[in-house]
């Protein structure tokens, strides 16, 4: 497990699908540009618990930053004892319940295509209060798409 040192626990980076290029800003920003080539699909990125360290019973809380028109940027907690996921509540304190393994951080459009061009500063930290953005520790995980 990596040495966190950042309040924002997400990992993401750079990738290009789906119609999207994702940049990551030398402030550790997310750039996104393009168009999603359908309703509902988009860029993720998975977050494995252990690597943020965290496990079923911290409490963390989540904020998506300011949302482009046409998109959103959520965080989905996957449980592997239901085999559900369920999107978490955004500035809103999430006690991490017992079979959560993994999130998944998504930046999705929400129904109609439209172009996006938008720097993003998605944030999830220990505890119940939202603090001032700060980059994540992880700028070059891996992401990947997501179809609706």
């Amino acid at each position: 497990m990596a040495c966190v040192t950042s309040r924002n626990l997400l990992q993401y980076g750079p990738v290009a699908v789906n119609g999207l290029t994702v940049t990551v800003t030398d402030l550790g920003e997310l750039h996104v540009s393009g168009t999603a080539g359908k309703p509902w699909s988009g860029v993720r990125w998975d977050q494995n618990l252990t690597d943020l360290g965290l496990k079923a019973g911290d409490t963390v809380i989540y904020s998506p930053g300011a949302l482009p028109d046409g998109y959103d940027v959520y965080l989905s907690a996957w449980n592997n004892t239901t085999g559900k996921s369920e999107a978490m509540p955004k500035s809103t304190a999430y006690a991490i319940p017992d079979g959560v393994t993994m999130f998944q951080l998504r930046v999705q459009m929400n129904g109609t295509s439209m172009p996006i061009d938008a720097v993003l500063r998605p944030q999830l930290e220990l505890g119940d209060t939202v603090s001032d953005w700060e980059r994540p520790d992880v700028t070059d995980a891996s992401g990947g798409g997501q179809l609706g």
